[in-house]
């Protein structure tokens, strides 16, 4: 399986992921109603899954494969999945923090979760759409089969230092557990 294609694989269930923080948005919004317990399950898959593990994969393994192709670090498609991942990264931190507070009584955080939660989901699926449309192409014409195979395994290795393979395993279903409520 070519790098790609597992990435690729992971942004579906990012995206069902992403569909179910649009359904808990709409609670927040019109019910102010949040299930702590699954929210601070998604937390987890958003920190461990798509920050540590995905973004870890891209970050550490593909992007240098890009930049030994020759592709420019600080401008074109390189520095766009940077941008993103900050970005990502800056709303997620800030849904983290808010969820922490709403924890401990700030019965005002829904509100700023909800408006997180939604730059988080408009970026994310921007950012998904690049990688799988423009990004993922480009490096499927740059790379040869054998430097993807090298980056497939490199990204199991990855997984088992960082989350274990139950783990990887858990945060997968997470989301389809989800879905039955949600969706």
């Amino acid at each position: 399986m070519k790098a790609t294609e597992r990435l690729k694989e992971e942004h579906e269930n990012i995206k069902l992921m992403a569909n179910i923080l649009n359904k808990i948005c709409d609670k927040l919004q019109y019910r102010r109603e949040l299930n702590q317990e699954h929210f601070s399950k998604i937390i987890e898959f958003l920190e461990v899954f798509v920050e540590k593990c995905h973004h870890g994969k891209e970050e550490n393994f593909l992007l240098p494969a890009m930049l030994e192709a020759g592709v420019p670090q600080d401008k074109g498609p390189a520095a766009f999945v940077i941008m993103e991942h900050k970005g990502l990264h800056r709303y997620f931190k800030d849904i983290d923090e808010a969820f922490a507070r709403l924890k401990n009584g700030d019965s005002k955080m829904s509100e700023q979760i909800s408006e997180n939660l939604k730059k988080y989901i408009m970026l994310l699926g921007q950012h998904i759409d690049k990688e799988n449309n423009s990004f993922f192409p480009l490096v499927n014409s740059l790379l040869s089969e054998a430097k993807q195979k090298d980056l497939a395994e490199d990204f199991e290795i990855f997984e088992m230092e960082y989350i274990s393979a139950e783990k990887y395993k858990e945060l997968c279903a997470l989301s389809h557990h989800l879905n039955e409520f949600y969706i």
